[in-house]
C-alpha cells in the first residue's frame, strides 16, 4: 500500500486496516520506534522526573496517545462535517507511510544502540532525513489522494494542514525541547 495505488485503495476500500488486530501492533510499534527516534534526536534523557527504560515507555506512550488523539480527532471532525470516507483513507494512508517507515527506522535504531560514536553522528543525518521525508510522503501521498478522489476547495485542505498536522508537531517540538 505504501507505493503501489492499486493496494492502496484496496486497503482503503476494505477498510480492514483500522479494524484489525493488526492495526493495534502497527500502532504500539510506530509508537515505540518513534519514541525512540525521539529520545535520539532531542536528547531526551528524561521525561517527567522518570529516565531510564520508564523515560523511554513513557516518551513512547506519549507517541502513542498522540497518534491515537490525532485519530480520534480526525474521526470527530469527518463525522460533523459528514465527509467519514475521506477521513478514514486519510488516516489508513497515515498508518501506512508511518508504519512504512518504522520498519525502516528499526534497523537504523538498533545501529544507533550497538553502533560506535563516529557512526552514531552520521545516523542522526539519515535519522532527520528519514522524519523529513516520512512526513513529506505522508502529506503530498494523501494531498494526491484525497484531490484526485474527492472535490473541494484547496483552500480548506490548507487550513486542515495548518490545524491539525503542522501546528502540533510544532508544539510537540516545543514541548520536547523544554
Amino acid at each position: 500500500g505504501f507505493a503501489n495505488n492499486r493496494i492502496l485503495n484496496q486497503l482503503i476500500r476494505d477498510n480492514n486496516l483500522l479494524n484489525s488486530e493488526s492495526f493495534i501492533f502497527i500502532a504500539t510499534l510506530i509508537g515505540f520506534t518513534f519514541g525512540y527516534l525521539m529520545q535520539v534526536l532531542f536528547g531526551i534523557k528524561e521525561i517527567f522526573g522518570v529516565d531510564g527504560i520508564g523515560g523511554y515507555c513513557l516518551l513512547s506512550l506519549m507517541v502513542m496517545l498522540f497518534f491515537l488523539a490525532k485519530t480520534v480527532i480526525l474521526r470527530l471532525a469527518g463525522a460533523v462535517f459528514s465527509v467519514k470516507h475521506m477521513v478514514n483513507n486519510y488516516i489508513s494512508i497515515i498508518y501506512i507511510s508511518f508504519g512504512t517507515f518504522t520498519l525502516l527506522l528499526i534497523p537504523l535504531l538498533i545501529l544507533h544502540a550497538l553502533g560506535t560514536a563516529a557512526f552514531v553522528n552520521n545516523l542522526m543525518l539519515i535519522f532527520m532525513a528519514i522524519l523529513i521525508l516520512s512526513f513529506a510522503y505522508q502529506y503530498i501521498r494523501g494531498a494526491i489522494f484525497i484531490s484526485s478522489n474527492f472535490q473541494f476547495p484547496k483552500f480548506y485542505f490548507i487550513v486542515y494542514l495548518c490545524a491539525f498536522e503542522i501546528c502540533p508537531l510544532i508544539i510537540l517540538y516545543k514541548v520536547l525541547l523544554n
